[in-house]
């Protein structure tokens, strides 16, 4: 909490999110949703609309990878970046 809290004082516009606001936020920065839009983990891993289901060996960079109530994005190389609640930041 102090580390997030020393961020925002340093820029107080500095993305920070939970794990589906990291996507989200992808979404909204590139105009492929409305600044209101929102939406959960399981809401954008489920729904055909934002989602299709690959295999772990056809992963590409900027995939997303999502278990039941939790969504990050492959990076490569094997490695996942995912937001843990803003508590515990990337």
């Amino acid at each position: 909490m102090e580390w997030m809290i020393e961020q925002v004082r340093r820029n107080p516009n500095i993305p920070s999110s939970d794990c589906s606001g990291m996507e989200v936020g992808y979404m909204r920065k590139h105009k492929l949703v409305s600044n209101s839009f929102d939406a959960t983990a399981n809401e954008l891993t489920t729904s055909p609309k934002y989602s299709m289901p690959i295999e772990k060996k056809d992963l590409r960079p900027g995939d997303w990878v999502g278990k039941n109530g939790h969504i990050g994005t492959y990076v490569g190389g094997g490695y996942v970046v995912e937001f843990y609640a803003g508590a515990y930041g990337c």
